[in-house]
């Protein structure tokens, strides 16, 4: 079923009719994020803070931790939470574990930190890195939390 559709991506939700885990799938380009407590690297647009905590309440860093950011239809369009659940991003025949530790804007998608980008081989500078063509994939299990993390109800809609 198609949860969304977002710069021409289409975001496809399956649930395994057996188990009815949700599985959420979406192939774009990778905007570089470094939100969170690292460097902000030059970037007018980093933000201190990541929509995911650690249980101490800090917050991810995009330099250390590997995570992606989706948009609230991601969130609002599954039954599992998002937040801290895991995920799988691939790029040119590499893969990476992922968590999802951000809600970015609405009509947004294919963005993740600095650590992610550099286990993908991708640019990751965040002011003039990252790739403009639809050929990352990103795999998410909604209610699944990532290794490591805790999963995190959101409001985001």
């Amino acid at each position: 079923m198609t949860l969304d559709i977002i710069e021409d991506c289409i975001i496809d939700l399956e649930v395994d009719s057996n188990t009815g885990q949700e599985t959420v799938t979406y192939t774009a380009g990778a905007m570089i994020d470094d939100d969170g407590s690292g460097s902000a690297h030059g970037d007018p647009d980093e933000e201190p803070d990541t929509s995911l905590h650690h249980a101490d309440g800090t917050a991810l860093n995009a330099d250390l931790e590997s995570y992606i950011v989706v948009p609230p239809a991601i969130i609002a369009g599954t039954k599992g939470i998002v937040l801290g659940c895991a995920a799988t991003v691939s790029y040119n025949g590499i893969s990476t574990s992922s968590v999802v530790a951000d809600i970015g804007p609405h009509r947004k998608l294919g963005e993740m930190s600095i650590c992610c980008a550099n286990s993908l081989g991708i640019p990751s500078s965040p002011t003039t890195g990252g790739i403009s063509e639809k050929t990352v994939t990103y795999v998410l299990t909604p209610g699944i939390a990532a290794s490591g993390y805790c999963l995190q109800a959101s409001s985001a809609s």
